[in-house]
């Protein structure tokens, strides 16, 4: 499915895109996110949960309006 669309997919993004869209989109806890991605530890989670580049500048774009 990937190579028709020249993009290499792989099970980490899947798994990131799951985590950050849930904590963005929701008000999910982290504890509770942590047990659906099967975490036993928070910060294993917190790992998968960072803000990419675009995230970043998203927020700052927010801030610079206010």
């Amino acid at each position: 499915m990937g190579e028709k669309a020249n993009i290499k997919l792989y099970p980490i993004r899947f798994r990131a895109s799951f985590a950050n869209n849930l904590l963005q989109n929701t008000t999910i806890p982290i504890n509770i996110l942590a047990n659906l991605m099967g975490h036993s530890n928070v910060n294993t989670t917190q790992r998968y949960a960072s803000p990419s580049m675009l995230d970043k500048r998203k927020y700052l774009e927010k801030l610079s309006e206010i």
